[in-house]
């Protein structure tokens, strides 16, 4: 029996005539050749042939976008130009040990915006315990979920198919949902030794079984393999304070009320056993994903009883070295992030991107996260009007229609019938960050691993802002819509941390 597919994924944003000019850029193009055919006519040659050249020219660099980064030349240099002033000033680096001048109570604080956020404790309904991230600099408060799904693997399709289908109620709940300004999906894959696993198996041996059955338990842990995956999958919820309570405490109150809700969504999806992280799971999540090698070091901790508790807001990094343009060093580790551009326009099956989600023997770590953002329900129809549109109009401008376009096109007229039947569109992007062992030739293995496991996206990698892809793919709620608003601040802030050091 053939797997159901599933996915109608559409792109947005600016429409571009004959496959690769912007239509703004396009209608000044086509202005400027007016009016130096205007000049040229009044027979002031040298003048309209001297704007036309130039005009085009202007245009090239600052409006027709290329390359798997989809930027224009100006672009690429002025992120070029922000990169080496980082650099050169310093911002770059991020020293946070005691091999530095910062304060006792600074030393291993988070870096960059990171220090802005701040957890903090709510009552639920039951009075226990929920601890929200208050993103201060942004006026938003975020509460991460850990979940224990099961697998495609370990169920009947029928139970994956309707899994399937209660996410996409999950993800239609979001766009009635005041307040909520986006959610994510991460899953975190890391293949980690197999000795703690082990040791715990052999303490676990009763001391008065039978002699042959404790030489069997000990044959079967003995031939376990050197490493085995584990994948840990966050779901990430953020709400604006301000538009759910005048008060804080208000808001927090109102976001508690709201968890059970989409924990119940959730589970119906597969997610498994949940509960929302308190501070020291943050802590433990930092810890580790700043060298994924202290994964045994923490699972120890919880095998032998230690009291270790790391907060949060000391879980930092001893250093952050982004001076490289596409890799950034962290803790004796190196990660770089990908962003897709435009998804696969294929249907896909729950196995399609296997291999993107699980542990990979090429990387350290690998975390994949999926951004979502709200629309409303009364622009949902808008913007698929507008993608319609689009879509007509690059089809007809291009002079050499091919199979794939036909399909994106009748993908965009399969999205509109099904809105007429009540389906609602969702605004969604992906990014992957990996970490390696910091070599060149490691280096070589992950981008080459990379574009082997992306599949049918188009994707690039983010370069001269590795530090911040890093952290944006954590499951801690740095949407980019909701950040870049308040970019300027963040940067004072970043700057105000750095000088301290």
């Amino acid at each position: 029996m053939e797997s159901p597919r599933y996915g109608n994924s559409i792109r947005v944003g600016t429409t571009r005539i004959a496959g690769f000019i912007p239509f703004p850029t396009f209608i000044i193009l086509l202005a400027s050749f007016l009016i130096g055919f205007i000049f040229i006519i009044l027979e002031q040659f040298i003048f309209g042939i001297v704007f036309i050249v130039v005009a085009a020219f202007l245009l090239a660099i600052l409006g027709i976008p290329f390359g798997s980064s989809d930027r224009t030349l100006v672009m690429r240099v002025l992120a070029r130009m922000r990169h080496n002033r980082r650099v050169a000033d310093g911002e770059a680096t991020f020293v946070n040990n005691h091999l530095s001048d910062r304060s006792a109570e600074d030393l291993m604080g988070l870096p960059g915006a990171l220090h802005t956020i701040k957890p903090v404790k709510a009552l639920d309904g039951l009075g226990s315990e929920v601890e929200l991230l208050h993103h201060s600099a942004v006026d938003m408060a975020t509460v991460t979920f850990a979940c224990s799904p099961r697998g495609v693997a370990l169920q009947t399709q029928e139970d994956t198919d309707m899994q399937v289908g209660s996410f996409s109620g999950f993800l239609g709940s979001l766009a009635s949902e005041g307040g909520l300004l986006g959610a994510s999906v991460t899953v975190d894959s890391i293949l980690k030794s197999s000795v703690p696993m082990a040791e715990a198996a052999l303490e676990s041996i009763d001391p008065y079984a039978p002699a042959a059955s404790k030489q069997i338990y000990r044959e079967t842990i003995g031939s376990m393999p050197l490493s085995v995956s584990n994948v840990l999958t966050y779901v990430t919820l953020g709400w604006q304070l301000s538009e759910l309570d005048d008060d804080t405490e208000g808001a927090y109150a109102e976001i508690v009320s709201r968890l059970p809700g989409h924990e119940s969504r959730l589970q119906a999806a597969g997610a498994g056993p949940m509960h929302a992280m308190n501070d020291p799971e943050y802590g433990d999540l930092m810890y580790t994903a700043y060298n994924p090698a202290r994964e045994s070091e923490v699972e120890r901790d919880i095998q032998n009883d230690r009291p270790v508790v790391r907060h949060f807001e000391k879980s930092g990094p001893d250093f952050i070295d982004a001076t490289h343009p596409r890799v950034v060093l962290h803790d004796g580790v190196a990660s770089m992030s990908v962003m897709m551009l435009i998804p696969d326009p294929g249907k896909k099956t729950e196995k399609t991107y296997r291999r993107l989600f699980e542990p990979s023997k090429h990387f350290l770590r690998k975390r994949v996260t999926m951004l979502y953002r709200p629309i409303p329900v009364s622009q949902s129809r808008s913007r698929i009007n507008n993608a319609e549109r689009t879509s007509a109009t690059e089809l007809s401008s291009q002079r050499h229609v091919t199979q794939f376009d036909t399909v994106k096109a009748q993908g965009v007229q399969a999205t509109m019938n099904q809105m007429t039947r009540g389906a609602l569109v969702h605004e969604w992007a992906l990014m992957v960050t990996v970490t390696f062992e910091p070599s060149r030739a490691a280096q070589r293995e992950a981008e080459n691993e990379i574009k082997a496991m992306m599949g049918g996206m188009k994707y690039h990698f983010v370069d001269y802002a590795a530090d911040a892809a890093f952290h944006q793919t954590l499951p801690l709620g740095i949407f980019p819509w909701v950040y870049a608003a308040d970019r300027k601040l963040l940067e004072n802030s970043e700057r105000e941390l750095q000088e301290g050091e």
